[in-house]
């Protein structure tokens, strides 16, 4: 289980044709909120069906899905991959026109023995039979924002983020990046930065997709994407939310492609989310892999000077001539790394380092 949002909710007690391994503990979550709902309430009044405000019950949805997300967070400190018996009362005190909501949701935690493409898929133990209006509708938004992407229609406001990052329409996120490169050639033409708080959006977007579905879309996008201005934020994004597959670096590091190559040092340098015994002998591969990819790129000669010293320098691919050890005036260094990029040494230092500390804690 990588992550709390991987745990499934349920209110039954027990799943059909899912054995429960393990129970562990009963788990509790309480959310207080709301002092003014029932203000907001009058102020909406223009927004109500039946005597209920649309306004209100999102508020009350959102209040929900904060506790379910505690249980979740709960349930996997405890080592669980579900929580049955999920149960969520609601107490309300009012008064003066204000009120306040005290969510108090139960289960417990358990461990399941199930198959690992539920959560690879999101898919349901079984198809229901029935469909209401609500997901009918929300069907209907999804297929109208991938319609509006493909005719590059779409505005991404708040509320398409919203929609897109609740609902997880991972499809959308080819378009995502699209928009991620017109942002950064605006931001070039204007005063006003706008694509740090797009990224941002973007970390957000992903992070509640399910783990292999968010590692398979950042990593085919830092191994194939030939737009060399995403490639910052992209990196970004990995190591925020952790994106760290060895198998991918390995690849990475062995293309012909020496840009695809340098993406893979600087993954390299980057921290999972946790560690076991198996990434010791990954790790020290990859250091390996790193220590033999990166022959110089610059061919070293003698230069004599005056009173027939000589000294050793360097001719870079560009055709000019550097000191040892110094760069060249195009930028690179003897092995083709410009001065921002991670240089392999530094990679292979960070990788040892971390090997180090693994060792030490499993020794311990």
């Amino acid at each position: 289980m990588r992550n709390s949002k991987d745990i499934l909710v349920t209110t039954t007690s027990t799943l059909e044709g899912i054995t429960i391994k393990r129970y562990l503990k009963p788990i509790t979550a309480h959310v207080v909120a709301g002092t003014n709902i029932f203000s907001d309430f009058i102020a909406s009044l223009t927004d109500v069906f039946g005597g209920r405000s649309r306004n209100y019950q999102r508020q009350l949805t959102s209040l929900y899905d904060e506790a379910t997300e505690l249980i979740r967070a709960a349930a996997y400190e405890l080592g669980a991959n579900c929580v049955i018996g999920l149960k969520i009362d609601m107490d309300e005190i009012s008064g003066k026109g204000k009120s306040m909501f005290m969510i108090t949701a139960i289960g417990t935690a358990v461990i399941i023995d199930r198959p690992d493409e539920y959560l690879a898929t999101g898919k349901t133990f079984e198809r229901q039979a029935n469909v209401d209006l609500e997901t009918l509708n929300t069907l209907k938004i999804r297929n109208s924002i991938l319609k509006d992407a493909m005719s590059d229609n779409l505005k991404m406001g708040a509320d398409t983020w919203q929609f897109i990052t609740n609902h997880q329409i991972h499809e959308l996120y080819p378009y995502l990046l699209k928009k991620l490169a017109e942002s950064i050639d605006s931001d070039e033409r204007s005063i006003e930065a706008k694509t740090p708080e797009f990224i941002k959006l973007l970390i957000h977007y992903l992070d509640g997709m399910p783990k292999n579905i968010q590692h398979g879309l950042v990593s085919s996008s830092l191994l194939h994407e030939e737009n060399h201005k995403i490639i910052p934020p992209l990196m970004d994004v990995a190591k925020t939310l952790n994106i760290i597959d060895y198998d991918l670096i390995n690849t990475m590091i062995s293309s012909p492609d020496f840009d695809i190559q340098k993406r893979g040092v600087k993954l390299a340098t980057y921290d999972k989310e946790s560690y076991n015994k198996d990434d010791l002998q990954k790790l020290k591969d990859l250091s390996n892999k790193i220590s033999n990819s990166f022959p110089e790129q610059g061919k070293r000669t003698i230069k004599k000077q005056l009173l027939s010293k000589e000294r050793e320098v360097w001719i870079c691919g560009c055709g000019q001539t550097a000191e040892m050890n110094a760069y060249c005036e195009c930028g690179k260094n003897i092995y083709g790394f410009k001065q921002l990029d991670v240089q392999p040494q530094t990679a292979e230092k960070q990788i040892q380092e971390k090997i180090g500390l693994i060792s030490n804690f499993f020794n311990s």
